[in-house]
């Protein structure tokens, strides 16, 4: 199955024909859609509102929830898949997205204005070894910053990366 989207709606196509995308497996959002991905058997849409959570067995049964954590996603390039759940970047904070719901796995690390002054628009992300790789630019803050979700560590790193390649696939 592939899911895509355009402004506010999440289409998922017919099982094993990328090329049908029936107007019966679209499932619409309360605010525009910034960016996917998944963990698992769970889609993470980001919005600039409210994120939501879509699953199901198979494209014909799909449901979406919308969660209650109002972490809207800012950068489509900093949603990204890490074990266990998604990452993205809101106007709070990084946000992990899991079984267990949204949490801004950043506070207590920045303030609300320290994460502003990153230009968090801009932030791309990778991930590698159990480490996301958080690259910004534009802001007063703006650098490469290195954190640990599981350790709850954060570094800041002194290079300026000039491109990032991640492989999200799942196959069988």
């Amino acid at each position: 199955v592939i899911a895509g989207f355009f402004e506010n709606t999440v289409c998922f196509c017919e099982p094993f024909h990328a090329y049908a995308w029936p107007v019966d497996y679209q499932h619409t959002t309360e605010h525009q859609i910034v960016a996917m991905a998944s963990f698992g058997q769970t889609l993470v849409v980001g919005t600039t509102g409210y994120p939501y959570f879509v699953s199901g067995a198979d494209s014909a049964s799909m449901s979406a929830q919308k969660l209650e954590s109002r972490q809207a996603c800012v950068s489509a390039k900093s949603m990204i898949r890490v074990d266990g759940g998604v990452v993205y970047a809101s106007p709070d904070g990084l946000c992990l997205a899991s079984s267990g719901g949204i949490r801004v796995v950043t506070e207590g690390m920045f303030t609300r204005e320290d994460w502003q002054k990153l230009n968090p628009s801009t932030m791309v992300c990778a991930y590698h070894d159990g480490v996301v790789y958080m690259m910004t630019t534009g802001g007063t803050a703006s650098g490469c910053y290195a954190l640990d979700i599981v350790a709850g560590k954060l570094v800041t790193l002194s290079l300026t990366a000039i491109g990032t390649f991640t492989w999200n696939y799942e196959g069988a």
